[in-house]
């Protein structure tokens, strides 16, 4: 069931009706858990047992993890529910199922939405919530509550496609307090935004410049140009418009879905950039991959190598393809560049003083949505497209 259909639509009016009006109070928390496992079933059917396994086993073991048993076996569990999810993650996406690749002209690979880059549908998303959930209930970090709200948080239905990454604490919060329907108004404002932006903006950009860069070296340079920075903004509204939906659903049913984006286009670095994009998946990786692996008693070769795997890890998480590959590499080159430069400003006083002045931002901001437009065609295409896509806008 595609988000943008009328029976996904008429599927979340029927249950905002339902949560507000029919189901009692205490009910409603088991009533998104049904309807949001329900959701996965029309997605991953095959998987959505073993998805609902995982899920009631986090929630035991987190119940042990979180009591006054002994420190030994409270790291023993722990370690082994990580590496059961771990695994699994690995498996499903990297072994048993590899991400199709969507074909354009001339059989290169066009850019896919953000509905279908990730295979199987949602395991990373829930493998991510699930170690949250078991590094946090191991810290004491998290209340006990029942199966039904750890469903209903694991499942929630307006996030399950493509985040953002709620965190159950933001999630239990909320419930306890017992969410109402105060901002209906805007909710549908946000998820009209979010509608245009990616089925009239993001997919009219696609169907219009995709072509463009897929037969660059028949297209005049400043079209093609046009076209790179254009599919550029294409992938952004369109997961975008997404987050925008997933935000907006969220309030329609009284929660407040954590942001997903900062203007990242505006961004004067690439590093500003990635703490801007996917906002919740940078704050997972942050937290639970670079601090524990390169945060304690850092060096500048930790540093630099935490950043790469970091923002490498970041793109892969949506799939092991060679596009994602390409573009791990390519961005976890760019942020050890920018940790590179960022030593040498402390180093250079008047390195430092010239690069802060606004006419150095204009020229950052450039420079990195440069980086991040032509990342993109590499990823849709292939290193030797990328060259002729260079050599089509330079005019050889």
């Amino acid at each position: 069931m595609h988000v943008l259909s009328l029976p996904f639509f008429a599927g979340v009016a029927g249950t905002t009706i339902l949560y507000w009006f029919v189901v009692p109070t205490r009910w409603r928390v088991a009533l998104l858990a049904l309807v949001s496992v329900l959701f996965c079933a029309t997605h991953a059917p095959a998987l959505t047992g073993l998805y609902l396994l995982f899920g009631v086993g986090a929630w035991w073991a987190g119940g042990r993890l979180s009591s006054r048993g002994s420190l030994e076996s409270r790291q023993r569990l722990l370690i082994a529910g990580l590496v059961v999810l771990v695994v699994d993650l690995v498996l499903w996406k990297f072994v048993l199922a590899p991400g199709a690749v969507l074909e354009g002209a001339a059989g290169r690979a066009a850019i896919p939405s953000y509905e279908q880059i990730a295979v199987p549908v949602g395991i990373s998303y829930l493998t991510f919530r699930l170690i949250h959930y078991l590094v946090e209930s191991y810290r004491g970090d998290l209340p006990d509550r029942p199966l039904s709200e750890v469903l209903a948080w694991l499942f929630f239905f307006p996030l399950f496609l493509c985040g953002p990454l709620m965190r159950f604490g933001e999630w239990t919060e909320q419930t306890v307090a017992r969410p109402r329907l105060a901002e209906a108004n805007g909710a549908l404002l946000r998820i009209g935004v979010g509608v245009v932006k990616k089925a009239v903006l993001a997919d009219t950009l696609g169907l219009l410049l995709q072509p463009v860069l897929l037969d660059a070296s028949s297209q005049a340079p400043g079209l093609v140009l046009l076209a790179v920075y254009g599919v550029a903004l294409q992938l952004y509204l369109d997961f975008s418009g997404y987050t925008d939906i997933a935000i907006g659903l969220g309030r329609l049913l009284g929660y407040r879905v954590p942001e997903n984006f900062d203007w990242p286009l505006t961004k004067p670095n690439i590093a500003q950039f990635w703490r801007s994009w996917h906002i919740t998946l940078y704050t997972w990786i942050r937290d639970y991959v670079f601090f524990p692996l390169f945060g304690f008693r850092a060096t500048p070769f930790k540093m630099y190598a935490g950043a790469a795997l970091s923002i490498f890890l970041f793109q892969v998480w949506h799939d092991l393809t060679p596009g994602f590959v390409a573009l791990g590499l390519w961005h976890g080159l760019a942020m050890v560049a920018w940790q590179l430069l960022q030593a040498q400003k402390r180093k250079r006083p008047g390195l430092r003083e010239a690069l802060q002045g606004r006419g150095a931002r204009g020229l950052g901001i450039a420079a990195t949505v440069s980086w991040y437009a032509f990342g993109n065609v590499l990823f849709m295409t292939s290193p030797s497209h990328l060259l002729a896509v260079l050599r089509a806008i330079v005019g050889g």
